[in-house]
């Protein structure tokens, strides 16, 4: 779980999380009420109101996590903050198609909340509740009639807002949907993305336009994700197409179990490997010394006990024609740091998490 959040409750076997930062919605409807010479009472109101928004802003978030679902894929948590939510999905769906239905089931929960609210106005017509002149926040959130339609009326605005094609937003997600049926996800992405930032500038220009802080938020956010999201799905791109031989090392330090702890605490410092290999005195393998365990041993300064202390015995290799995404999984499951790579029964060069990781950032 991620730093920063309070678990509120489970549902659907999801988690729904807030985040901190969420807090800050109290301070705005207290600064809004007194800047807008709001009652007590109204401002209360207007509290109740912001925090029914949230509800419905959840169930947005249920939409894509369980559209999600229904194409095999599980949703970690969901995110509430000042400036909305975030259904954290486990990976993006396989298919173009499977994606459009995810993104476009958020927006389509807020049309529906609005339907089902709308019978409202069968008791009172929209003339005679806004039959007030000069509607103000205090007159709005001092009568519960405005209480409906006010509701309805910022799901549809969320609806529509969500659709604007600034990926990664709902809008930017079917955007990318459609383009990646004739270009390909990464392609796509890359052209979504783009859209996404040319419109989160619109975003922050609009909002010194109009005074509106909110929007220059969300405008940054969509810029910086925009750019995330482009680099996650390339570097998705090249674990599935890429394989070990594309970035295996065959020059690498081979350790002994006589060898002094020094050897691989010296070439560590240097940063040129950090992640090791360990032999016997016949040259089998016998293990793993990853640079976990050697800054374990710098800050518990227990270099005087032999290395066979700190090595691993359990570990996985791989052979030159194995996925990237295979090992980067690996990686995860198994918190292996580094593996062997052996072809026809014979060592023949390693990789690991850094050199790993250095190839995503550089490809």
């Amino acid at each position: 779980q991620m730093k920063g959040v309070l678990h509120i409750a489970t549902i659907a076997g999801i988690p729904v999380l807030i985040h901190w930062s969420f807090g800050l919605m109290f301070f705005y409807v207290l600064y809004t009420g007194h800047t807008m010479g709001m009652s007590p009472l109204s401002t209360a109101f207007f509290g109740i109101f912001m925090l029914t928004l949230f509800v419905c802003v959840v169930m947005h978030e249920f939409g894509h996590a369980l559209s999600a679902r229904r194409y095999g894929v599980n949703t970690r948590d969901i995110i509430l903050s000042p400036i909305g939510g975030i259904a954290r999905l486990e990976h993006l769906p396989e298919k173009p198609l499977h994606e459009f239905i995810i993104a476009i089931a958020g927006p389509l929960v807020n049309v529906a909340i609005a339907l089902v609210l709308s019978p409202y106005f069968f008791f009172y017509s929209p003339s005679e509740t806004f039959q007030t002149e000069n509607l103000n926040f205090d007159i709005i959130f001092s009568n519960w009639i405005y209480f409906i339609p006010m509701l309805i009326a910022v799901n549809i605005t969320l609806a529509l807002f969500n659709l604007l094609p600034a990926f990664p937003m709902d809008g930017g997600r079917i955007f990318r949907s459609l383009l990646s049926m004739k270009f390909g996800r990464l392609l796509a992405t890359r052209i979504a993305s783009f859209f996404g930032k040319l419109m989160a500038i619109l975003f922050i220009a609009y909002s010194f336009y109009e005074g509106s802080p909110m929007l220059s938020i969300i405008g940054l956010f969509v810029f910086f994700v925009a750019g995330h999201e482009y680099k996650m799905v390339k570097a998705d791109t090249l674990l599935k197409e890429k394989q070990v031989r594309d970035v295996m090392q065959t020059a690498f330090s081979r350790i002994s179990l006589s060898d002094d702890i020094s050897l691989p605490m010296s070439i560590l410092k240097k940063g040129d490997e950090r992640n090791f290999l360990v032999f016997d005195q016949w040259q089998r393998l016998v293990g793993i010394l990853t640079e976990h365990e050697l800054l374990d041993v710098a800050k518990k300064s227990t270099d005087d006990l032999p290395i066979i202390n700190y090595i691993s015995h359990t570990y996985n290799i791989v052979n030159p024609t194995d996925s990237l995404q295979m090992v980067y999984d690996k990686i995860h499951e198994d918190d292996q740091r580094i593996f062997p790579v052996f072809e026809e029964g014979k060592l023949i060069a390693v990789i690991d998490i850094n050199s790993l990781n250095k190839y995503l950032r550089t490809a």
